[in-house]
């Protein structure tokens, strides 16, 4: 192994195990068997099971991403010249731990359990809020367990900054940030106190995410009959309409794109012959059609060096905002459908409420509505912190330790709604 690869695949925790495995292929099969993304089968993805209908759950959508990003850091090595010398700075085994474990910081209920817990965090100057990205980073170090004498899962470096999707801390008063204070050691090892760009492998975790969520989540909501596919492809009137709310609220990317190109585009990846009606053809239509989505962007991708020499994908503005746009489907349609909508009023509540309760009762030492055993960062971040802070940090990494439906649970007990008490009302 040379000197560079011992670096990348040094942990910051030293240990005396001895394995058959390289380093990489650990990072894989430790988040693979981790409670942090078993958890994820029971958080959902955009939306909860509505009308019946199965919807990608945090987990499919994971996996899925994870094969896609060893698939596409794979197809790069083959692309990439020798002289690029890419597998030095790439392994497909690095890609696919750190799409494993990008998904594990989000709380229940998705996106709106995140917008929940950072409103309670109450962010200041000096205080951290609460992001997916950075509780992710937080999980994988402080609070995954997976040895007695360990502290987290003891990640390599490679893999650690492969799950850096945005490198900065929530000081920088960015929106999306990676990391927060608690875990600042770790982030000086990480860097050696020299911040660097995000890697090659982080961009294809970052890509593969993407990619995946444009294909899967535009199927999911095409079978639910929340997005209007066919008309789409068949009415200029209607591509007009949404081109226009994409317009509004992706200028950046919209300014690169011309609306009848991109009906053609669509028209070329999505096979469907009339308004989806659930019928066997119909629904193989649908995964033929997520396949030429996901073909069509990991043909647009290329490798090639950066001014400094180091790898980066190769990836068009047109693909880009081709790819932002496919992604908008999904988001503007699902915010459009009103049962998502009310869905989404009542998680907000639900992990606001556990967040208040379990921060409560850690800041004043008293009874909590789940078993103090559970909620164990509390001692340990006190040492460092206010306990107000502290008491908030906790209850935030327990709320994200939390499925959909233990979330739910905890909540009727917090409120003092009994199974049977539910039953009776939703009756009648």
């Amino acid at each position: 192994m040379t000197e560079e690869a011992s670096l990348r695949f040094e942990r910051y925790q030293l240990t005396d195990d001895i394995d058959h495995r390289l380093e990489p292929k650990r990072d894989r099969d430790r988040l693979m068997f981790s409670y942090a993304v078993q958890r994820l089968g029971g958080v959902c993805q955009v939306a909860s099971v509505v009308d019946g209908h199965v919807f990608h759950n945090r987990l499919t959508h994971t996996l899925e991403m994870a094969q896609l990003g060893r698939r596409l850091a794979e197809r790069l090595l083959d692309l990439a010249p020798a002289s690029l010398d890419l597998k030095v700075h790439l392994d497909p085994d690095i890609v696919e731990a750190s799409c494993l474990a990008h998904d594990t910081g989000h709380p229940p209920f998705g996106h709106e359990g995140e917008s929940a817990l950072n409103a309670c965090m109450e962010v200041g100057p000096q205080v951290d809020g609460f992001e997916g990205n950075a509780q992710a980073f937080r999980i994988v170090n402080a609070i995954e367990p997976y040895r007695p004498n360990l502290i987290g899962l003891n990640l390599t470096r490679a893999t650690l900054k492969a799950l850096t999707k945005y490198p900065r801390y929530s000081a920088t008063g960015e929106k999306k940030y990676s990391w927060y204070s608690t875990e600042a050691p770790v982030v000086e090892w990480m860097y050696g106190g020299d911040f660097q760009m995000r890697t090659i492998e982080a961009d294809i975790m970052d890509l593969a995410d993407d990619i995946a969520y444009a294909a899967h989540d535009l199927m999911d909501f095409t079978r639910a009959k929340v997005i209007p596919l066919y008309s789409l492809l068949n009415s200029r009137d209607s591509m007009d309409y949404v081109y226009a709310q994409f317009l509004k609220a992706r200028t950046r990317h919209a300014k690169r794109l011309d609306p009848i190109s991109l009906g053609e585009l669509m028209r070329s990846v999505i096979e469907l012959n009339h308004e989806y009606d659930g019928s066997r053809m119909q629904k193989a239509q649908l995964r033929q059609s997520s396949s030429n989505i996901i073909k069509y962007f990991r043909d647009e991708m290329g490798v090639a060096s950066d001014d400094k020499g180091f790898p980066q994908i190769v990836f068009s503005d047109d693909a880009r905002s081709q790819l932002a746009f496919f992604k908008f489907l999904t988001e503007f349609f699902a915010q459009e459908y009103d049962q998502i909508l009310s869905q989404r009023m009542g998680y907000n509540k639900i992990v606001r409420t556990i967040h208040f309760a379990v921060s409560e009762s850690l800041a004043n030492g008293r009874p909590a509505p789940v078993p103090r055993g559970e909620i164990d960062t509390f001692s340990k971040l006190s040492e460092v912190m206010g306990v107000d802070q502290a008491s908030k940090r906790s209850a935030s990494d327990f709320v994200c330790s939390l499925t959909d439906l233990q979330a739910v649970s905890i909540y009727q007990r917090i409120e003092g709604i009994s199974s049977a008490t539910f039953l009776r009302y939703s009756d009648g």
